[in-house]
């Protein structure tokens, strides 16, 4: 949960670089901060929770098979290739049309979250 809000706030600072004029640098920075940000504390959040047994005995066993996670994370990175190549390669119009909408859908996801948030305090 951690990662998925301050991942959404560092896409949000930065849909307003697209639009910036004067501070535009200064937002990517605060973007790339609020990621770096997101990454760290994901990672400690997990190091926390993270059970430690010392002297255990966790071998590797001979018969484990990974082939279907390996196909799993080969064709959702092939996925992720091709739609990064296809929004690259398409024409800015259209790329303007899918980030406006995707902006959009960030905006809505994200005053989703506070106003979900804001009802659970209650």
């Amino acid at each position: 949960m951690i990662s998925i809000i301050a991942s959404g706030a560092a896409i949000y600072i930065m849909r307003f670089v697209l639009s910036a004029t004067k501070y535009k640098e200064r937002l990517q920075f605060l973007a790339a901060l609020v990621m770096g940000i997101a990454v760290c504390s994901t990672h400690y959040s997990g190091m926390a929770a993270t059970v430690i047994i010392p002297y255990a005995n966790c071998r590797f066993a001979p018969n484990q098979i990974h082939l279907g996670w390996a196909v799993i994370i080969l064709f959702i990175n092939v996925i992720i290739i091709s739609a990064t190549f296809f929004l690259i390669t398409n024409k800015a119009s259209k790329r303007r049309s899918f980030i406006d909408s995707f902006n959009n859908t960030i905006t809505l996801y994200i005053s989703g979250l506070l106003k979900q948030t804001a009802k659970s305090q209650l």
